[in-house]
């Protein structure tokens, strides 16, 4: 009897076996595709350019240059380089650090309307300087 339950019961474990091992191997492949295609975008020139614009707008925002922060920023819009969530971050501080609160909510507002949602706390910040 034993002899006969076994072989049984060996065919749907290796089937079952070998259904957990394709999506295991799908699921891997994927994934190696998902993170090749976000080394690349990381290390795309564009991505270079948004980097070094947002280390040009901390230093405008440390050194007080809102002119200079607005040319840059004016450039970035020229050259199609799109302000990702940590960079609004970066300027609603810098302008709430500078005390041009209606300047930070204005990128706050921005942020939000592209779809990004701001950490808590740039959140907390915009809060705490409204009231």
């Amino acid at each position: 009897m034993e002899a006969s339950v076994v072989p049984a019961f060996e065919k749907p474990c290796k089937a079952m076996f070998e259904q957990v091992d394709a999506t295991f191997q799908k699921g891997i492949v994927e994934h190696a595709t998902v993170v090749q295609q976000h080394f690349e975008s990381a290390h795309s020139p564009l991505a270079h350019a948004l980097r070094t614009y947002a280390l040009l707008l901390k230093m405008c925002c440390r050194k007080k240059r809102m002119k200079v922060l607005y040319f840059l920023l004016d450039q970035m819009y020229k050259n199609d380089i799109c302000i990702n969530a940590g960079t609004y971050a970066l300027l609603v501080r810098g302008m709430c650090k500078n005390d041009k609160l209606e300047n930070a909510c204005s990128f706050f507002e921005e942020m939000v309307l592209k779809g990004f949602v701001p950490e808590d706390s740039t959140y907390n910040l915009i809060v705490a300087r409204l009231f």
